[in-house]
């Protein structure tokens, strides 16, 4: 036994996070400063091979000074082992700078994994220091032949999708983007996923009407809230090297608490008010939208709705404005479908809707 373990401390291997190896996806910016590449949007991480029976990563949760984020607030890592459609691990980081197990006990051979950030950005930061194996790593995987990015809020994140019931408290536990419309549409068409999604955020105005850090002024950025928590320049993100084969909007649910006056005294709530609270909607709808297609005018654009949004006319009208967004609108939750927490789609919803998504999308292209 002794000799064994020996055996397997000698041959293990260890690569930092900038190592040819790996493969990163999604928008991940490094920090040479901590040490680490992060991967804090949902459904970003990485990928790599190696050949032996288990492999570990080393991954911190911001910089050195930041403490462990509470409980039901901290990020949730989701590992996938050798194509398989289903986690084969998945984890809270509960530790500021700790090592944890990907894998373990894996027949010996070549195995691939992949880790996923399973969680959204705004609970919980993950940045990978180093990868060990107890054999030699591979060739890092090959990306997937197509990439769909998916803009949206907390649909598009997942939130409470893995709570069955209409619980009004939110947890990252209950949250899975592996389980969200935007992987499994990916999944369908066989394409990688690249996300930009924040819970509570909308074009105009976010849940809390407020116009802080919203999907359009985050779009621009690799990770600017990152950025501005190190103390660095936010880094613009790089469209001409960043191609994709179709870009997916799901936005505009929050911005009905503004364009409703939910910030007003009832008394100023008047029919002229929200009038014209909902024509500047329909206004920065429509520059988020040119936005988008200025900085990727060859790439097929899809904006997606539920028929029963309150600002869906308004939605409906500033994609056309464009005369190049296409449109998909569709029932939101059925209630055989059960319902997440806060109201939010449940699984169920999100397979629905991946569906008709990935259908959408392969007439497109």
């Amino acid at each position: 036994m002794v000799v064994c373990f020996l055996l397997v401390m000698i041959m293990s291997k260890t690569i930092l996070y900038n190592a040819k190896e790996i493969r990163y996806f999604g928008r991940t910016p490094i920090s040479e400063e901590i040490g680490a590449r992060f991967f804090d949007w949902s459904g970003s991480g990485f990928a790599f091979s190696f050949e032996g029976t288990s492999a570990r990563a080393k991954i911190v949760c911001g910089k050195p000074s930041d403490d462990v984020p509470a409980e039901n607030d901290r990020a949730y890592i989701g590992v996938f082992v050798d194509g398989n459609d289903y986690e084969t691990a998945r984890f809270p980081l509960d530790g500021k700078d700790k090592t944890y197990t990907l894998a373990e006990n894996l027949p010996y051979g070549k195995h691939t994994v992949y880790v996923v950030k399973e969680t959204e950005m705004w609970y919980g930061r993950a940045g990978l220091a180093q990868i060990e194996c107890d054999g030699e790593f591979c060739e890092a995987p090959a990306a997937k032949p197509t990439k769909i990015e998916f803009i949206g809020d907390s649909i598009t994140c997942g939130y409470g999708n893995l709570c069955s019931n209409k619980s009004g408290e939110f947890v990252t536990r209950e949250e899975n983007f592996s389980n969200t419309y935007a992987a499994l549409t990916a999944k369908m068409l066989d394409s990688e996923a690249s996300v930009v999604a924040a819970s509570g955020s909308g074009f105009f105005h976010d849940y809390g009407c407020s116009t802080s850090n919203l999907i359009p002024e985050l779009y621009e950025y690799t990770d600017k809230l990152l950025s501005l928590h190190t103390g660095n320049e936010p880094e613009r993100w790089n469209y001409a090297a960043d191609s994709c084969n179709a870009v997916v909007i799901k936005l505009g649910q929050n911005d009905g608490q503004y364009c409703s006056g939910a910030d007003l005294p009832e008394e100023q709530r008047t029919p002229d008010v929200l009038s014209r609270r909902r024509a500047d909607y329909q206004v920065a709808a429509y520059r988020f939208f040119m936005r988008i297609i200025e900085l990727r005018p060859d790439t097929p654009i899809l904006y997606i709705c539920e028929e029963d949004m309150l600002l869906k006319e308004e939605s409906l009208a500033a994609a056309k404005q464009t005369c190049k967004i296409e449109t998909l609108v569709f029932k939101g939750k059925r209630e055989y479908e059960d319902v997440g927490a806060n109201g939010h789609y449940s699984v169920y919803t999100h397979a629905r809707v991946a569906k008709l998504v990935a259908n959408k999308l392969k007439d497109m292209l």
